[in-house]
């Protein structure tokens, strides 16, 4: 998955319980999922707030 997004810090994908590999760019972040591996929760983290997600229905 690609989440295009700038200024991230810090980010932390999880599925099932298992951190997940995270690849960070100027302008993007990007990680390898299981389609039927169960829920997603990723936590961006930037210079102004936190930011989490579930399930990736919030993008």
């Amino acid at each position: 998955m690609v989440l295009q997004k700038k200024e991230i810090r810090k980010l932390s994908v999880k599925q099932s319980s298992k951190q997940l590999a995270v690849e960070i760019l100027p302008d993007k972040a990007m990680f390898d999922f299981y389609p039927n591996g169960g829920k997603i929760i990723i936590t961006i983290k930037n210079d102004k707030k936190t930011t989490n997600f579930s399930n990736c229905n919030s993008f």
